[in-house]
């Protein structure tokens, strides 16, 4: 941080994280998913 670092701001990072995801195509076939389930229950982890 003395040397100048700059934190980004997360929502920025998951932005461009998605715009390339996209931009190859997306993930690829038999890439690993979370359930659905798991996925509320992450989410509800989160909020």
């Amino acid at each position: 941080m003395a040397a100048g670092l700059t934190h980004r701001p997360v929502a920025d990072t998951l932005a461009d994280t998605l715009a390339w995801d996209i931009a190859r195509g997306g993930p690829t076939a038999g890439s690993e998913w979370l359930a659905e389930a798991e996925e509320a229950r992450l989410l509800h982890a989160l909020a």
